[in-house]
């Protein structure tokens, strides 16, 4: 989704966030200040960073993935999302 433009004009906010010390717990991020009946689009990168040689910057390799955008709409009231699946 790099150079992509899912929702119209180039405004991605993107959050970094670290993975859980406890192993039974998944990783998360609460989205807020979100306007109320506004489309969002969503998508999870995640990015694994390789060492090779700890002696060689050019021996490092970035391995990752990449989620499908998913679109939602905040409720009017703007408390809670809407992302049109059952």
């Amino acid at each position: 989704f790099d150079g992509q433009d899912g929702c119209g004009s180039d405004s991605w906010n993107m959050v970094d966030v670290d993975l859980p010390e406890s192993q039974t717990q998944n990783p998360g991020v609460t989205l807020s200040i979100l306007k109320p009946w506004t489309q969002y689009a969503i998508f999870v990168k995640a990015v694994t960073l390789v060492v090779e040689d700890r002696d060689r910057d050019k021996d490092r390799q970035r391995l990752g993935a990449k989620s499908e955008v998913v679109y939602i709409r905040t409720k009017p009231s703007g408390k809670e999302l809407d992302s049109g699946q059952p």
